[in-house]
């Protein structure tokens, strides 16, 4: 519930404050096993990524090189 409520807060922020261009979301199966690789700019892509998912059960890796 507080995922939920935390993501909706999150997604409104995102869509007041910035402009999203979203593509390819299609792709991603809805339940199921998937690898999801992202090449970000910035320190807001990951929790932007994870925003997006529609899933409950994204887990995610950090490397700093």
């Amino acid at each position: 519930m507080l995922r939920a409520i935390l993501r909706s807060l999150i997604r409104f922020l995102f869509a007041a404050l910035t402009r999203l261009e979203i593509e390819g979301l299609e792709h991603i199966p809805g339940q199921g096993p998937a690898i999801l690789a992202a090449n970000h700019v910035s320190l807001i892509d990951a929790p932007l990524v994870f925003m997006l998912l529609k899933r409950s059960d994204a887990t995610g890796l950090v490397a700093d090189k």
